[in-house]
C-alpha cells in the first residue's frame, strides 16, 4: 500500500516538473548521477554527474555521453527498471547496463 502511494506521488511530481520544463517555467536545474556498468565503463567514468537546465530522459543522457545506444540494454532509475524515454528528475540515479549473457 505504501509503495503504491509513493508511486502515485512520484508520478504527480514528475508530471509537474515535466510541465514546467516544457513551458520553460521555474528555471529547472537538475543533476543526474549516471552509473555505467560492465562493458559500458569503457566509454566513460564508472559514476558521473550530468547537469541540465532542461528535462532529460535516459535517451538524452546516452546521446550526451556519446554511448553506443545499441549496447545499452537495461535502464534503471533509482534502482527500478525504466523505459528509455522516461523523464528524469533532479537527484535521480540513472544506471545503464549492457546486455548480459551467461549460461
Amino acid at each position: 500500500m505504501a509503495r503504491t502511494k509513493e508511486t502515485k506521488q512520484t508520478s504527480k511530481t514528475r508530471a509537474k516538473i515535466n510541465a514546467k520544463a516544457k513551458a520553460g517555467i521555474g528555471g529547472l536545474n537538475m543533476t543526474i548521477t549516471v552509473k555505467l556498468f560492465a562493458t559500458l565503463r569503457m566509454y566513460g567514468e564508472k559514476e558521473q554527474k550530468v547537469a541540465s537546465e532542461t528535462s532529460l530522459t535516459p535517451s538524452d543522457i546516452i546521446d550526451r555521453l556519446r554511448l553506443p545506444g545499441n549496447e545499452v540494454a537495461i535502464v534503471m532509475i533509482n534502482g527500478c527498471h525504466a523505459l528509455i524515454d522516461t523523464a528524469l528528475n533532479d537527484g535521480d540515479v540513472l544506471s545503464l547496463f549492457p546486455a548480459v549473457g551467461g549460461g
